[in-house]
C-alpha cells in the first residue's frame, strides 16, 4: 500500500477527540441545557426535571400555597420563556406534564435543618481540626528525641 499524498491529507477529517475529552480547537462545546417547561437555559434536575431556577421556584410555591390557578383561554397557552408568567395555570399544568414531581418537595422545615447541615459541614470544612492532647505529647516527644539525637553544631564537618 502506498503512503497517502498531500492532497489527500488535507481532505481527509480531523481526528475526534479521544474519550478524555480535549481543552484544544477540536473540542466541541457544551450542550446548554434547556429548561422542559419554557426553553429557558436550566440549571440542573429540579424536582425530576431538567429546568431553570424560575420554574423551579414557580413549582415549589404553588405547590407548597395549595393555589388553584385557572386559565382565561383553552388551557393550552404556550409557556416560552419570554410568556412563561402570562398564564399560570398553563405554566404549573407544563410543569405536571413534562414530569416534575410534588412529592418532592421539601417542607419548610426540612428545607431549613438541610441549610443548617450545609452551613455546619462548609464551616467544618473552613477550620482546621485541632489536634487531641495525645497528639499534642506525641509531638512533643518525638522533637525532644529528635533534639537529642541530632548534632545542630555540624561538629563532624570541621574537618573537611
Amino acid at each position: 500500500m502506498s503512503a497517502p499524498s498531500p492532497s489527500d491529507m488535507e481532505s481527509s477529517p480531523r481526528p475526534l477527540p479521544g474519550p478524555w475529552g480535549s481543552k484544544g480547537e477540536d473540542a466541541e462545546p457544551r450542550e446548554e441545557k434547556v429548561c422542559a417547561v419554557c426553553g429557558d437555559r436550566a440549571t440542573g434536575y429540579h424536582f425530576h426535571v431538567m429546568t431553570c431556577e424560575g420554574c423551579k421556584g414557580f413549582f415549589r410555591r404553588s405547590i407548597n400555597k395549595g393555589v388553584h390557578f385557572t386559565c382565561p383561554f383553552a388551557r393550552s397557552c404556550p409557556v416560552p420563556k419570554a410568556k412563561r408568567r402570562q398564564c399560570q395555570a398553563c405554566r404549573l399544568q407544563k410543569c405536571l406534564d413534562v414530569g416534575m414531581r410534588k412529592d418532592m418537595i421539601m417542607s419548610e422545615e426540612a428545607l431549613r435543618q438541610r441549610r443548617a447541615l450545609r452551613g455546619q459541614r462548609r464551616l467544618a470544612r473552613e477550620q482546621p481540626e485541632g489536634l487531641t492532647a495525645e497528639q499534642q505529647e506525641l509531638i512533643s516527644i518525638l522533637i525532644a528525641a529528635h533534639r537529642r539525637t541530632f548534632d545542630s553544631s555540624f561538629s563532624q564537618f570541621t574537618h573537611y
